[in-house]
């Protein structure tokens, strides 16, 4: 896996999903929901940039 961004919240967008631990490749509702932390944290992230 390569990481081609320095943004933590574009990872996703950069990483093959469908890596491998031990042979075992990760439960989809488990994925669906590192999708949604990330999710939260970009949109918590553009929330606080946007504060004065």
């Amino acid at each position: 896996m390569i990481i081609q961004s320095a943004d933590p919240f574009k990872i996703k967008q950069t990483c093959d999903l469908s890596v491998t631990l031990t042979g075992e490749t990760f439960p989809d509702d488990l994925l669906q929901l590192q999708e949604r932390l990330h999710r939260a944290h970009a949109e918590h992230r553009a929330y606080l940039a946007a504060l004065p």
